[in-house]
């Protein structure tokens, strides 16, 4: 989800947007997947580019990351339920509420 030719948006809007877009549903729904998932990437970069993390951001971590696990599950089913690479560019723009 985060790659596309030509694409110069950053990696974390293309993985909170495209993977909400992918798992489909209302829009509510697409909307809570994408702040979950733009968290998670949160807590990866502050992690990643040295930010420092206390016990309580490791608590979130660990939830975060478990509750992201099961979004991760529901996109790779949906990739194989799709059947084909999307059109990032048109897929972006369309509701995905047959899921």
């Amino acid at each position: 989800v985060g790659g596309g030719r030509g694409d110069n948006a950053p990696a974390s809007w293309k993985v909170a947007v495209r993977s909400s877009q992918m798992i489909g549903g209302a829009l509510g729904v697409r909307q809570a997947l994408r702040g979950k998932l733009n968290h998670m990437y949160n807590l990866r970069s502050r992690a990643t580019h040295g930010g420092s993390m206390d016990s309580k951001d490791l608590a979130d971590l660990e939830a975060t990351v478990n509750e992201c696990s099961q979004i991760y599950v529901a996109l790779i089913q949906s990739f194989l339920a799709l059947g084909a690479k999307p059109d990032w560019q048109k897929f972006e723009l369309e509701p995905r509420t047959d899921h």
